[in-house]
């Protein structure tokens, strides 16, 4: 278990998210019980057999696996139950967009135009005990992200407005595993005064991970990483899981992004990146792959509250 300030680190069985109260009633989170997550971000759907055995083989371990959806899909219950099967925890990433591309306008959602989408989603996820999170519009804090702060006219508090609604939406049902996580850029671009995204936090009510993802391969990762976890925990204590994707990775290359990044930042609780083969590309015989922190198993994971 870890805050993303880095005290109280090596504990175990501890609950590390408290049980917090929004307008739509009572929601207590579940307990995480282990801390440490790998995987990676599905690019098919519905996901395939051999993807989620793979996963679920080669990680050995407690494992997520990111599924992107649009807001006019319904919610994925078949895949999230074969994720569950497997011991997987599956990681919706909802983007505000349509299935044909088009784009969402922040300001429909505050307006209450998909409150009754995001119900249905709602009512769904409360039939599942095992841990389901959602990722809501993330990269916020990059420019060309056509939900971003950029894009809508530098509005910082339109993003935050917009994440809160639909976490509120979400917990309507009350859906005992949700897990609502709140995704930032590891650089800000612009990197301004008004695209600090600590302006668009929708606050720790709202929030039970945080999730910080880079796309670039030019850029040295990890002091990038390192920049944004640092600026976060001055103000944050959730649980981390560190993202990336790039179309054009490998194996090998995504195997050893996850071994450098497991040196310095072996507090953080996930690490996902793009290339589905990589886990099996990791030399087993490291000592961050073989710490017991990876060894509990998945029916311990989480105490639904």
């Amino acid at each position: 278990m870890i805050f993303l300030n880095g005290w109280v680190r090596a504990l175990i069985g501890i609950p590390i998210l408290m049980g917090i109260a929004l307008a739509t009633g009572c929601h207590r989170p579940p307990t995480i019980t282990h801390r440490v997550y790998l995987g990676y971000g599905a690019s098919e759907r519905p996901l395939s057999s051999s993807l989620i055995t793979t996963l679920s083989k080669d990680a050995g371990k407690p494992s997520m696996l990111m599924i992107d959806m649009a807001m006019d899909e319904d919610m994925p219950t078949r895949d999230i139950q074969r994720c569950h099967r497997h011991q997987i925890v599956p990681v919706l990433v909802i983007h505000p967009q349509q299935s044909d591309g088009g784009v969402v306008p922040l300001a429909d959602i505050v307006a209450g135009k998909w409150s009754d989408m995001v119900g249905t989603w709602s009512l769904a996820l409360a039939s599942f005990e095992d841990p389901v999170l959602v990722l809501f519009a993330p990269d916020f804090n990059l420019e060309y992200t056509p939900w971003g702060v950029a894009k809508n006219n530098q509005n910082s508090a339109l993003f935050k407005q917009a994440y809160q609604q639909v976490a509120m939406g979400l917990r309507l049902h009350n859906p005992p595993s949700l897990m609502m996580v709140w995704g930032v850029g590891a650089s800000n671009l612009p990197d301004t005064d008004w695209n600090d995204p600590l302006l668009a936090y929708p606050g720790d009510d709202y929030v039970d991970w945080v999730a910080i993802s880079a796309t670039d391969r030019t850029t040295p990762l990890v002091p990038m990483y390192k920049r944004m976890l640092t600026t976060l925990s001055q103000h944050i204590e959730k649980p981390v899981m560190l993202t990336h994707y790039f179309h054009e990775s490998s194996p090998q290359s995504d195997a050893a992004l996850v071994a450098a990044l497991m040196g310095p930042f072996k507090s953080v609780d996930a690490v996902l990146v793009s290339n589905k083969q990589w886990i099996g590309q990791v030399d087993k015989t490291t000592a961050w792959w073989r710490h017991p922190l990876f060894a509990a198993p998945y029916s311990a994971l989480m105490d639904a509250q």
